[in-house]
């Protein structure tokens, strides 16, 4: 169980799994067993018919799926330095999807 600002670190070796567990919390592959819960309901943080646009870079796609989720620009806008550093992606984000590994 995570509180209201608590974060959780995934390390490991390469080949370790933590992007494919990554992708099965965000609901990007379905989980074989378990579920995700955000306050006691089921969640994904993307919708996998909705997919994400490689062409475009990361902040876009930020946009995109806060967007599709009814998100504020505002409120998407003052989250983007806390979802940099939350993925590790930083100035990354101005990168193309397709060039993420």
């Amino acid at each position: 169980d995570l509180r209201p600002g608590e974060r959780l670190g995934v390390m490991g070796h390469n080949g370790a799994g933590k992007t494919t567990l990554l992708r099965a919390l965000a609901g990007v592959y379905p989980p074989t067993q378990g579920s995700v819960e955000v306050d006691g309901d089921v969640a994904t943080m993307f919708d996998i018919g909705l997919g994400m646009d490689i062409e475009a870079n990361g902040r876009e796609n930020i946009f995109l799926l806060g967007y599709s989720r009814g998100l504020d620009p505002a409120h998407l806008r003052s989250k983007i330095d806390e979802i940099a550093t939350f993925s590790g992606l930083g100035p990354y984000l101005a990168l193309p999807v397709k060039t993420y590994s």
